[in-house]
């Protein structure tokens, strides 16, 4: 087992280097899956965005870290729904099963779909056009329900030179971010992104940018959700083999642990069969992180997580679904 300090200095992450590896319960976060069809439809959450992402702040306790081998995977064998945690008390020593995740397959539970449609999408991009000509920041415009990225653009700067972007808080210190100045024979997007964590605090965000005597600012609000939601956060827009994938959990039954569903194959943006569940611990706001710790040389594939939690899935509303693909190998 190696135990580790994360690269911002933050709290630190166990690892066991194979697996599946339950660290300790988060309590705090730092941190948009928007809510995706379920069974037909889903879309994966990424950020459209050429430019570099926000400063993401740490959570303040290791989350669950979900790995995937490089060796063969174990021969398929039912799993139980609670087999990777089943506690949301700190163990001190994480679980391992003889099977690695995405290598992993079990029954299929009562009561949820035997496969699910894996569909690779994204929002739009930025456009740096405005007839005032004025410095100006553009958000959502909407409510950003926890957890969820905040993704800004930056209209009527100077691209050909770099740009510093703050993100004030309610509470708490200021994240800041320097998007480097981009290459003008290239058609690029502007602007960046803020993660929201699902223990960041709700109410206004103050958004300001500076470059010499351009200046702007906007404000963006967030809230907590009213259901059970998920956002999966990647590296970068196309998922390396050997990436760490973070899944956010908020809205949650506060105190108990959370079951998600896996879906996925080799196959890429087809409909993926079920595969395994696990749990992942929720603290008493409700809120969860677990990371899919991928090896550099899995396989490529598409891979989804959904969940049927309590008030997850509603008749006006879709089951919370995310997903990523494995689309390129390391090197």
């Amino acid at each position: 087992m190696l135990t580790e300090k994360t690269p911002d200095g933050g709290p630190r992450r166990t690892r066991t280097g194979r697996g599946v590896r339950l660290a300790s319960v988060m309590a705090a976060f730092a941190v948009t899956a928007a809510l995706i069809g379920w069974v037909f439809s889903a879309s994966t959450p990424k950020s459209p965005l050429n430019t570099p992402d926000a400063v993401v702040s740490t959570p303040s306790h290791p989350p669950v870290t979900v790995g995937t081998s490089a060796a063969p995977p174990s021969p398929p064998s039912p799993r139980p729904a609670d087999s990777v945690a089943s506690s949301t008390e700190d163990t001190g020593s994480p679980a391992t099963p003889e099977a690695d995740l995405l290598d992993r397959v079990g029954r299929r539970p009562d009561g949820i779909p035997d496969q699910i449609e894996i569909f690779i999408g994204g929002d739009g991009g930025c456009f740096n056009e405005d007839p005032t000509g004025r410095p100006e920041i553009v958000t959502s415009g909407v409510p950003e329900e926890l957890p969820d990225r905040a993704h800004i653009c930056l209209l009527n700067f100077d691209q050909a030179k770099p740009l510093r972007v703050t993100l004030t808080p309610p509470v708490g210190p200021a994240r800041t971010t320097t998007l480097p100045a981009l290459d003008l024979s290239q058609q690029s997007d502007f602007g960046t992104s803020f993660l929201l964590s699902p223990s960041d605090p709700t109410g206004t965000y103050r958004v300001s940018a500076e470059q010499g005597d351009k200046k702007a600012s906007n404000e963006i609000v967030a809230v907590r959700p009213e259901s059970p939601k998920l956002w999966l956060d990647t590296p970068r827009p196309d998922v390396v083999a050997g990436d760490d994938i973070d899944i956010y959990l908020g809205g949650f039954p506060p105190g108990r642990p959370a079951t998600l569903h896996l879906y996925g194959s080799d196959r890429i943006g087809q409909e993926q069969p079920y595969r395994t569940s696990f749990t992942v611990p929720v603290d008493a706001d409700g809120a969860g992180h677990v990371v899919i710790d991928t090896k550099p040389d899995d396989g490529l594939g598409c891979y989804g997580f959904t969940t049927n939690a309590v008030r997850a899935c509603r008749p006006d509303s879709p089951c919370p679904i995310v997903e990523f693909c494995i689309t390129r190998n390391r090197g």
